[in-house]
């Protein structure tokens, strides 16, 4: 049983500064409280057999029973199995001076979830009215009240199953100077349970609902070295790589194909990640320029600047292409040096911090062609009949002009959100660290076992594509689930660390 509690009060308007006290104020406080409790009654079992040191077979099997979810729907089974082989120990004697180590692996595995609390039935809050010179907020006047919460709960929910197959293998080579671990898996997730977007008409603004079916397909892949390894100088290196396609292999019915995770869009523009039956989870949906069948753009021929489309147009998805890591331990005696690097590639998020450069002039990019008029590349101007029907095309000899700019760059009314995604790329020195153990002798006539002088530097550099300067890809201003994948929006930029440890052993 799981229970959480909060209580919090505020109150503005301090009588005497920097005394932060509920009583500073001639102004009424504003309390808030949440409670929540959650059971779940669990069943486990496992079993596991050995034949000959090489062969190892382990079974598991699981059954829960949930507070959050239906009556109907609240109990779910999941097993596992696990298959592994110790193929080094087979081999002659004269393999095993180069293979040390290998073993072979095959796993299946189911994986239940249950939901949040209170996602069955909807609940009552305290009641709001929004005003624009300050809401409005119940008691008022002495009098209290509540409304039904704008989440509409769902009778009919069941658990999120995950299953998996993992094939890998791991083996040591030269005594294990040289290690690879490999591994590639197949995971398909059913029945997340997410909040949709509604109609408000309907007098909710979401509902909890399970999504679908979603498959994760890759391989991760994992490389150890030790390059040098004397009696005092010591060198260990590792890296790693993994990839993952992911694609939703089905949606609700009544979600028509297409469901939008999160997202903002006013009468001119629109910025959406959604979830796409048979494409890559995370898609962005955006306005994007009006082109020709041959992929030209369609721009005004009175200001040179890009029509927007009046259809939004899918524009690449959030998942990285690949990731990957680099990280090196050289010792000397008591003295050490690590070093971490991280990468990644590929895919897309939407930055709020470009859009920002790009309507103040900031963004270097404004400055192309030294701000003198210049023609949209690739660009041309629709030829219409009487009746507004594009018959046609021609090519577009209409300059962006001094006074148009501003528009081109980063407002006007056919503002396209395609220009302000950027690469989600990056490459990170993500950590440096020397250490320092301070050698036995210096500290024999103590209680201390063991005393270690570090100083570190966390997100020393970072280098990004061309194409976006102006934010940290790792930076988000939506939250830690998947919806911070949407990007940053006027987030603050990410800081280095440095510090240092003093480690003391007894």
């Amino acid at each position: 049983e799981r229970s959480a509690s909060a209580l919090t009060a505020m109150v503005t308007g301090l009588n005497i500064p920097t005394y932060y006290d509920l009583k500073n104020s001639a102004s009424t406080p504003v309390t808030g409280e949440s409670k929540a409790t959650r059971r779940l009654v669990g069943i486990f079992a496992s079993a596991e057999f050995a034949y000959a040191g090489t062969l190892f077979l382990n079974f598991t099997a699981r059954n829960d029973k949930s507070s959050t979810l239906p009556k109907a729907s609240s109990s779910f089974f999941y097993p596992g199995a696990t298959l592994s082989y110790l193929f080094s120990e087979n081999l002659p004697a004269s393999a095993r001076r180069v293979i040390t180590f290998g073993k072979l692996r095959l796993a299946y595995g189911k994986t239940g979830n249950d939901a949040s609390p209170y996602m069955v039935k909807p609940y009552y809050l305290q009641a709001s009215a929004y005003n624009e010179f300050g809401n409005l907020l119940l008691p008022m006047g002495g009098v209290n009240g509540y409304t039904l919460g704008d989440r509409l709960g769902n009778s009919h929910l069941h658990p999120e199953i995950s299953t998996e197959y993992e094939l890998g293998a791991n083996v040591g080579f030269l005594d294990s100077r040289i290690m690879v671990d490999v591994a590639c898996y197949h995971r398909t997730s059913d029945g997340q349970i997410f909040a949709l977007a509604i109609d408000p008409a309907t007098g909710y603004r979401a509902q909890n609902s399970n999504l679908g079916k979603i498959s994760n397909k890759g391989v991760e892949a994992l490389l150890s070295l030790i390059p040098v390894k004397l009696r005092n100088l010591s060198w260990t290196l590792s890296a790693s790589f993994s990839k993952n396609n992911s694609r939703v292999e089905s949606l609700p019915k009544e979600l028509g194909g297409e469901i939008g995770i999160d997202g903002f869009s006013s009468s001119a523009t629109s910025i959406n990640m959604v979830v796409r039956e048979g494409h890559a989870v995370g898609e962005f949906k955006v306005t994007v320029p009006k082109r020709t069948p041959d992929g030209k753009i369609v721009v005004n021929s009175v200001n040179g600047c890009p029509v927007a489309s009046p259809d939004l147009g899918y524009v690449g998805n959030v998942n990285f292409d690949f990731e990957g890591g680099v990280s090196n331990v050289v010792k000397y005696r008591e003295l050490s040096l690590s070093v971490d690097v991280d990468i990644r590639q590929g895919g897309l998020m939407y930055s709020r911090t470009k859009s920002i450069c790009y309507f103040t002039g900031n963004a270097k990019q404004t400055a192309y062609n030294s701000r003198n008029p210049f023609v949209v590349k690739n660009s041309v101007n629709e030829v219409t009949d009487a009746g507004g029907n594009v018959t046609g095309y021609v090519e577009n000899t209409t300059p962006v002009d001094i006074i148009n700019m501003y528009q081109y760059f980063g407002s006007g009314e056919d503002k396209l959100e395609e220009n302000n995604l950027v690469p989600r790329s990056y490459v990170k020195l993500r950590n440096v660290s020397v250490s320092y153990d301070l050698p036995a002798a210096w500290i024999k006539a103590t209680p201390l076992k063991g005393v270690k002088l570090s100083v570190f530097g966390s997100n020393l550099l970072l280098w990004t594509p061309a194409q976006n300067t102006f934010i940290d890809p790792e930076v988000t201003s939506f939250g830690n689930d998947f919806k911070s994948y949407l990007g940053e929006y006027s987030a603050h930029p990410t800081t280095r660390r440095y510090g240092f440890n003093l480690t003391v052993r007894f």
